[in-house]
């Protein structure tokens, strides 16, 4: 166990991510282990199987755990990863883990809802129902924003769960055909759910009480989650993986408030010497150097004391500091810096 909390200064995705890395060694080691030990050691086989049951109720409270979300909703349900932000009209730029997350769940639990009913297994289809309405009734508890904000948002979760479900389970594939239609897989078609969607979306303006960044997080999280499930539930795995990312992904903003966009510039043939980045040094060089393509097959044409002084010459002049504040106030916000590996101490 660690004595750092998840509400430690580091962000809680990276703590959780360091952690997680080791519990997944962690688990694979110790069953490998237990295979070995009970395919070679028969009188251990009853302590391996002992093990082996243990193993199966964490595993098992922890994917409770993980479905329900109890313990990051506990630790982190009313933070905000950037601080209660707004911007100068007074709309929100982030909301809590627990506003983002009973939001996330609500729009799974209604898209498995529409897969069941599409799937005419209505005890299902209505165990997930009641959870969407339980996951609802907790977020219109929250007073952090406006009723008539997570309305708009628990609307939009079911217009795209209604659309992604019919592109996954169209109605003339209902019954055997259904089985058929899933060996092709269909693109995204037009529907007046996704319309709704987009309506819903581009009316953030009217009470003013997100930025129109977080909306869009909160949106594509919506929309991208809804298409994690209809295509898990089509086994189009590839598919889902990639939407349950995207949705992670917008969530993460929505919760930390981490957008700025990265504008830089590459400043190649500075400290890893390049013929493209550096042609005029390049072409000044004496001819057995400049037939070399690299740094290393230069400075062994140059040898060491012409290499230290036409190098030591050229890192000092080609790049200045007028020229990063230049890069400044053009709006770049970083730099790539080829290095050398040979220019790394060990």
């Amino acid at each position: 166990t660690s004595s750092r909390s998840v509400a430690d200064a580091r962000p809680a995705d990276d703590y959780l991510e360091e952690a997680l890395q080791g519990v997944e060694w962690d688990a694979r080691q110790l069953l490998m282990f237990l295979m070995r030990l009970g395919s070679a050691r028969k009188p251990h086989k009853s302590r391996v199987l002992s093990a082996a049951q243990m193993l199966t109720q964490i595993s098992q409270a922890c994917r409770d755990v993980a479905r329900e979300d109890q313990f990051l909703t506990a630790c982190l349900g009313a933070k905000r990863g950037s601080g209660d932000r707004r911007g100068p009209d007074g709309a929100a730029e982030v909301v809590s883990y627990g506003f983002a997350s009973r939001l996330r769940w609500a729009c799974w639990e209604f898209t498995w809802h529409k897969v069941y009913e599409r799937r005419q297994r209505s005890a299902r289809a209505e165990q997930h129902r009641k959870k969407f309405d339980e996951r609802s009734e907790q977020l219109r508890g929250l007073s952090e924003l406006p009723l008539q904000v997570i309305e708009r948002l628990l609307q939009a979760a079911q217009q795209a769960a209604e659309h992604t479900v019919l592109q996954r389970f169209p109605a003339e594939s209902q019954g055997v055909g259904r089985w058929l239609a899933g060996a092709f897989r269909r693109g995204e078609d037009e529907s007046p759910h996704k319309d709704r969607f987009t309506e819903l979306k581009l009316s953030y303006n009217e009470h003013r009480a997100l930025s129109e960044d977080l909306n869009d997080d909160l949106f594509w999280m919506l929309w991208n989650i809804a298409w994690h499930i209809a295509n898990t539930a089509r086994s189009y795995t590839a598919e889902a993986r990639e939407a349950l990312v995207r949705a992670e992904r917008h969530l993460q903003r929505a919760f930390r408030g981490d957008r700025a966009q990265w504008r830089g510039t590459n400043l190649g043939g500075w400290f890893l010497l390049e013929p493209g980045p550096c042609c005029e040094f390049w072409e000044a060089l004496p001819p057995a150097a400049k037939a070399t393509t690299c740094e290393w097959g230069c400075c062994e044409a140059l040898g060491p004391r012409e290499a230290e002084r036409l190098l030591g010459e050229h890192r000092r002049q080609y790049f200045s500091r007028e020229d990063f504040q230049s890069m400044k106030e053009a709006g770049l916000s970083h730099v790539r810096l080829p290095i050398g590996s040979w220019g790394v101490p060990r």
